[in-house]
């Protein structure tokens, strides 16, 4: 999908499947009318993984539904939720967005999600990129981000973000420290420099077997490309071809798709068409198409994953007619998802068959992508009951840095938490837990001891009291 620049930031397009967490709502008056900064609140985690989450539970029950509209990390913004539709961000029971915007968070404001990592220049560039888009969003909706952006943590008592983010890039919880980001480019014009690629004309960077991988993760989803008629077969063979080349592709039916002179353009580098016969065989990855005979004479599109000589089995969408079955038809629902079949081949087919990429010739780039950084190991989710002989500070991120909590609730010498994970960080070891008298405050940190051992072994070290592994 075409990529869009804001502020210096790349930022693209991966709306979720409507269900619970994009349940398709226009925002009340059509636009937002503020905008609320959070952080993920899981740590090294990226834009992505966080989009594929929403995605891989798009459906998930009501009573856990959380959702936001943006997530944005040191390498890209993603748009997961159009910024005109509500999503689900601010707890409705939370009073402060009505005292002081008249209005529940959810139903008028953007949610935009910044990363953070235990790496503090990974966390600081993303704490950047989060508000070069904050700064985007404010200046195109014409919000005053000084007086209409608060943090999560501002408007809703129980919540510490984005103060998560800006600590673990060097800064004061407080959302002020944002706000002073923000300002370096709200209606500052932001030089870009222009990086080429070179890429081989008309390949795609998926090879076969990985695009045929995606196609079978789509199953049981539903899909509406163009926000139209809800979920047709040639919605669902747009987001495919746009998975492959960053475009979809056009037609008065899917019966056209072949014919269509913008496509027949853009196959000549991406695709080579088959009209079908009695010795073509399909493959896998293949985009077949029904002609006039089929879908009361606009034909059917769909995905091929298993062929024979007698048969391809697809995935496809709006087979039954199920596709749009209610609602206007700009932002209608039907019943019917992408479903795997089996069908006979026809005399009135074509297999437009994408030019897909090569392991043996993938370029550097895309195989630097695929590399997992192996980042060293500072949490372990060891648990246990660990029980003071001496007062110790408790902190809101394990850390020397994190910051305090009031002294009225350090731990004193004799009291016992149970703690759920361990972390080794700035010379000490550090306990995850939740006071017993109050868990629904939220996790906190306290220090178990300093790092002695040579090995860093924390079941060496001398504790500052007792601990009772479990």
């Amino acid at each position: 999908m075409a990529t869009e620049n804001w502020k210096g930031v790349k930022v693209r397009y991966q709306l979720l499947t409507k269900g619970t967490r994009r349940y398709g709502e226009k925002m009340d008056g059509g636009k937002p009318q503020f905008i609320v900064a959070h952080d993920t609140g899981n740590i090294n985690t990226t834009a992505q993984s966080n989009v594929t989450y929403y995605e891989n539970t798009y459906n998930i029950p009501w009573n856990n539904v959380a959702s936001a509209h943006i997530f944005v990390d040191d390498k890209e913004c993603i748009i997961c939720i159009p910024t005109t539709e509500k999503a689900w961000h601010v707890l409705y029971d939370a009073p402060t967005d009505n005292i002081w915007y008249n209005r529940d968070a959810n139903d008028v404001a953007i949610g935009v999600e910044i990363c953070y990592f235990s790496d503090r220049e990974r966390s600081r560039k993303a704490l950047d990129n989060g508000a070069r888009v904050l700064a985007y969003l404010a200046e195109y909706w014409h919000i005053d981000y000084k007086t209409r952006m608060p943090g999560h943590q501002d408007i809703q008592a129980d919540k510490q973000d984005p103060g998560n983010a800006l600590e673990a890039s060097g800064y004061g919880r407080n959302t002020s420290n944002l706000d002073k980001l923000v300002a370096k480019y709200y209606k500052q014009n932001v030089k870009v420099k222009a990086t080429p690629v070179k890429v081989e004309k008309g390949a795609t960077s998926f090879t076969r077997d990985e695009f045929v991988k995606w196609l079978k993760s789509t199953v049981d989803k539903q899909y509406d490309y163009d926000l139209y008629a809800a979920f047709q077969c040639v919605d669902y063979a747009n987001v495919g071809w746009d998975k492959l080349f960053g475009h979809g592709l056009k037609g008065n039916g899917a019966k056209d798709i072949p014919f269509n002179a913008y496509n027949k353009d853009k196959f000549k580098s991406e695709a080579t068409v088959f009209k079908n016969t009695p010795s073509f065989l399909a493959k896998p990855g293949d985009l077949v198409v029904w002609g006039e005979q089929m879908g009361n004479g606009w034909g059917h599109v769909a995905w091929v994953v298993e062929a024979t000589l007698d048969y391809i089995v697809v995935l496809e969408q709006n087979w039954l007619g199920g596709g749009w079955t209610s609602g206007p038809i700009n932002n209608g629902t039907g019943w019917e998802t992408v479903t795997r079949r089996k069908h006979e081949y026809d005399t009135q087919m074509w297999f437009i068959r994408p030019k897909f990429s090569k392991k043996k010739t993938e370029s550097k780039l895309l195989k630097k992508s695929k590399e997992k950084k192996k980042e060293k190991q500072i949490t372990w989710n060891w648990k246990g009951r660990f029980t003071t002989n001496t007062t110790i500070k408790v902190r809101r991120s394990p850390s020397v840095k994190g910051s305090v909590v009031p002294s009225s609730d350090w731990l004193l010498s004799n009291q016992w938490v149970d703690f759920v994970s361990i972390t080794k960080k700035d010379g000490y070891w550090w306990a995850k837990f939740k006071y017993p008298t109050n868990p629904s405050s939220g996790y906190f940190y306290c220090a178990l001891c300093k790092i002695t051992d040579k090995q860093e072994k924390i079941k060496n070290e001398k504790y500052w009291g007792s601990i009772n592994w479990k």
